[in-house]
C-alpha cells in the first residue's frame, strides 16, 4: 500500500484495507490514470462482449 507520500497505479487495489492520501495525491492518482487509453463506450462495449464470448 502507499505510504501517503505517493500514489502509484501499480499499486495493487485491496479493499479490505483502508486507502488514505491528500486530495493533491488523489488529483495526481487521477490525471496519472487519464493519460491511459481512452475507449468510446461502444468499443468498450464490443471488447467486453468479446471477452465474454471468449470466455466460454
Amino acid at each position: 500500500m502507499p505510504d501517503g507520500k505517493n500514489i502509484s497505479v501499480r499499486d495493487r487495489w485491496n479493499p479490505t484495507r483502508p486507502f488514505h492520501g491528500t486530495q493533491e495525491e488523489w488529483w495526481d492518482h487521477f490525471h496519472e490514470i487519464e493519460k491511459g487509453t481512452f475507449y468510446p463506450a461502444e468499443e468498450t462495449f464490443q471488447r467486453v462482449q468479446q471477452w465474454l464470448e471468449n470466455r466460454k
